[in-house]
């Protein structure tokens, strides 16, 4: 009886690493922004941009100088200065000298029970004029075609939010096969072909790129219900979603990239804010995800080491389905079919994530974000679920 289970346990991973092929193929083949390149436009419904930013003068002036240099032409851009203490604020001021598409907004102090970039990003959509709100984030690079493209195809199909996917920028193997895995994960867990369906169960949100018709912004409330959610890109599009609104989202490629992180320690610390509130703050479900990683990720190579004869075929196959998929993943995303051998490590690694966020939360008794210290228990009470 054992040895059939351990048989069909085999085989039943293996249909798990298959059943994920018609999704990457479907996302990775057929939902890339410049294949909607030549789509008409006859009108260009204006389009405001709202960037927040705090600290960060390395990378502010980059960004903002790529949205300067849009050729879409309706545009006007809302640089949110959250409470820096650097010379990200007196960069903002220069380049609006320059250019009156451009208004730099600085915020001073942060009201109760607001996240800081949630706030920014409310100040700055009250000051909005455009029939469409574009967020970003001050770090991320755009190429001078991204948004009439992506307004094309919002239009085109009457999007009420518009989703990009952006490119990493990394500089090792070990940081490109890790970025690698969040983007691998993150298709996984999304299910692309399912987020322009009606269904409510599949939503998708990026901080690089959530582009949202303004009538549909204040239809959800705006930013107040995610006023305390760390989550914010994602939970604008489950909040979308849950309002019986259209929502798409698509592969950037190079027109939107971004540096997330210096080095792979950098990933990590910098995820450590966001991988337990991913999970609601709740044990249960991180006991959950851990069991459901060492089972997709881990067990396959343990099955071979323990089993024998017939019964690690299957392991076998999954083994070999699973880095052909994470293989595919890296050819279709610049990251290389080389990154597929990093696969188990990634997991490792990644997984490792969710542990260290939910050790710092738990120990801290919170998180913070931005320099400014936020309870748990404020996070869990106010969270949008």
């Amino acid at each position: 009886m054992v040895w059939w289970m351990f048989l069909i346990l085999g085989w039943l991973l293996f249909i798990r690493w298959v059943s994920h092929f018609p999704s990457f193929l479907f996302f990775l083949r057929k939902r890339r922004l410049f294949l909607f390149a030549d789509l008409p436009v006859s009108t260009f419904p204006m389009v405001s941009i709202i960037v927040s930013a705090r600290n960060e003068e390395d990378k502010i002036e980059r960004c903002l100088a790529s949205l300067m240099e849009l050729d879409y032409p309706t545009l006007e851009i809302i640089a949110v200065n959250d409470r820096s203490t650097d010379g990200t604020g007196i960069i903002m001021d220069g380049l609006s000298v320059n250019d009156d598409r451009l208004t730099a907004i600085h915020i001073e102090g942060l009201p109760e029970k607001w996240l800081g970039k949630n706030h920014a990003m409310h100040i700055g959509s009250q000051k909005a004029k455009g029939d469409f709100l574009l967020f970003t984030d001050g770090d991320i690079i755009f190429k001078n075609n991204t948004l009439r493209l992506a307004m094309g195809h919002t239009l085109d199909k009457g999007l009420d939010h518009l989703v990009l996917f952006p490119r990493a920028i990394t500089n090792t193997f070990w940081e490109t096969a890790f970025t690698g895995f969040f983007g691998f994960i993150y298709i996984m867990v999304i299910k692309p072909a399912k987020v322009l369906s009606g269904s409510m169960k599949s939503y998708a949100g990026a901080g690089a790129f959530n582009l949202i018709k303004r009538s549909s912004y204040m239809k959800i409330g705006g930013h107040v219900p995610l006023r305390l959610e760390v989550i914010d890109d994602l939970k604008l599009g489950k909040l979308v979603k849950m309002s019986g609104l259209r929502q798409d989202i698509l592969l950037a490629d190079d027109l939107l990239s971004v540096r997330w992180h210096d080095g792979v320690w950098g990933l990590v610390k910098g995820f450590e804010k966001n991988m337990f509130a991913s999970l609601n703050f709740s044990i249960a479900k991180l006991l959950y995800v851990t069991l459901l990683m060492i089972y997709g990720f881990f067990f396959p190579y343990i099955g071979i080491i323990m089993f024998h004869g017939l019964q690690i075929w299957g392991y076998v196959f999954a083994i070999l389905a699973m880095h052909t998929l994470f293989g595919f993943y890296g050819t279709q995303t610049g990251g290389g079919f080389k990154t597929t051998f990093s696969l188990p490590f990634a997991a490792m690694l990644f997984l490792w994530s969710y542990w260290n966020s939910t050790f710092k939360t738990l120990y801290n008794g919170g998180i913070s974000w931005r320099d400014t210290f936020y309870p748990i228990k404020l996070l869990k009470d106010n969270k949008y679920n």
